[in-house]
């Protein structure tokens, strides 16, 4: 009989083997992930059209769109109280009737609501809605609703804990400056933005052209929104916004926050963050945990990839304090500025953005 002549494999040619494949799956990985990437930027891209619909059959319904944050009625141009966002009076056309007419949003604001029928409203609250998280954002945390100089827990009149409520990444278009809801009291200025909290804008006011104007953009609500006591405070939330100014006494604790918890402004770049400034720029503008850029939609129902590098007027032209409204002409607004703007009378070419 002859002896069969196969070899087997010596260590050194396994070895090699492994090393090839440890090779080629190095080289496949990032390949890997750019095409997540791509399938959660498209699952963004889709929630961000969705919620522009909603907007739409909004203002067919209401002849308007909402407010950005709604101002209870018979209150003067300072307050502070927690507001219902313009998501909340979206949330009939996105199939959350029943949220809807649990939280009642409408003359109250959110605050009187809670303290009013916090048994019913709370746990509504803490519903996340999955169309309004981009896929891309993994923080997992719920935002925080606590005093910031201590962390201290907000309750009710009757002690049920609000501590922690649900949030959305998608934040409405206020102003073409840092975010402000009144009518700025040293300048005088109107927030000038789809979703501003004195003026409800409607789609053929969009002067500019529905398809070049941003009406809500995304903002992360990971590390880069942590405030010294770590909590995530910056992102937005679902349905309402914190104290606006001077915290108010809400049942047995303290908020304190600001309307761009709901809303942004363009006084920054997108996707701009520097750790050595407080970042009031930053909590007021938009990112997203998608590389180069942020998801916007605009009036006509399109949604859209806005690269970090879009020109903007005034993160290059910041003075001392940042500015809260609009101080330059329309004439020299950036790109950014100027989707934002819905009637600012000047053009986007459509290879700008």
């Amino acid at each position: 009989m002859k002896r069969s002549s196969r070899k087997a494999f010596t260590l050194v040619e396994l070895l090699v083997v492994i090393a090839i494949i440890g090779i080629l799956i190095g080289m496949l990985l990032p390949a890997v992930q750019q095409v997540r990437e791509a399938a959660r930027r498209s699952l963004c891209l889709n929630n961000a059209r969705q919620i522009a619909l909603a907007a739409h059959n909004y203002e067919s319904a209401h002849t308007e769109l909402p407010f950005g944050v709604q101002i209870p009625q018979g209150i003067p141009n300072t307050y502070e109280d927690e507001l219902f966002s313009w998501q909340t009076y979206l949330l009939p056309f996105m199939e959350q009737n029943q949220a809807y007419e649990i939280l009642g949003p409408g003359p109250a604001s959110l605050a009187a609501r809670i303290l009013a029928d916090g048994a019913q409203i709370v746990p509504i609250l803490k519903q996340q809605i999955p169309g309004l998280q981009c896929p891309s954002d993994t923080t997992t945390e719920t935002l925080n609703i606590a005093r910031e100089s201590d962390n201290t827990e907000i309750g009710t009149a009757d002690g049920t804990n609000i501590n922690r409520l649900a949030k959305t990444n998608y934040v409405g278009a206020n102003n073409v400056g840092l975010v402000h809801v009144v009518r700025h009291p040293t300048t005088g200025v109107t927030p000038f933005g789809t979703f501003n909290s004195l003026t409800k804008v409607l789609l053929a006011s969009m002067r500019d052209g529905t398809s070049n104007t941003v009406i809500f953009a995304e903002r992360l609500t990971d590390g880069v929104r942590l405030r010294d006591n770590m909590d995530i405070n910056e992102g937005a939330l679902q349905y309402g916004v914190r104290a606006i100014g001077t915290p108010e006494t809400l049942g047995t604790g303290v908020a304190g926050a600001g309307a761009h918890d709901a809303l942004f402004g363009c006084a920054g770049m997108i996707n701009y963050y520097d750790a050595a400034e407080d970042n009031n720029i930053a909590t007021h503008g938009v990112s997203s945990a998608h590389p180069g850029g942020v998801v916007c939609a605009f009036g006509d129902g399109s949604a859209h990839f806005l690269d970090t590098q879009t020109d903007t007027f005034y993160f290059n032209n910041l003075t001392t304090p940042i500015p809260t409204a609009p101080t330059s002409p329309a004439n020299q607004y950036g790109v950014w500025e100027r989707l934002v703007a819905p009637a600012d009378g000047q053009n986007v070419q459509d290879n700008a953005w």
